[in-house]
C-alpha cells in the first residue's frame, strides 16, 4: 500500500513538472509569434507609407 502511494506520488510530480515545462513553452511560442507578427506589421506599415 505504501509503495502505491509513493509511485502515485512520484507519477503526480512528474506530472506537475511536465505540466510545468508545458506552459512555459507554450508561453514563449506565444511571445515568439506576437513578436513576429508586431515586427511583420510595423514593416508592413513601414513600407506603405510614403518615404
Amino acid at each position: 500500500m505504501i509503495l502505491i502511494q509513493k509511485w502515485m506520488l512520484r507519477q503526480y510530480h512528474s506530472n506537475t513538472c511536465f505540466n510545468k515545462s508545458l506552459i512555459v513553452k507554450t508561453l514563449g511560442k506565444a511571445i515568439f509569434s506576437l513578436t513576429f507578427l508586431i515586427l511583420h506589421l510595423n514593416q508592413s506599415v513601414y513600407n506603405s507609407s510614403p518615404n
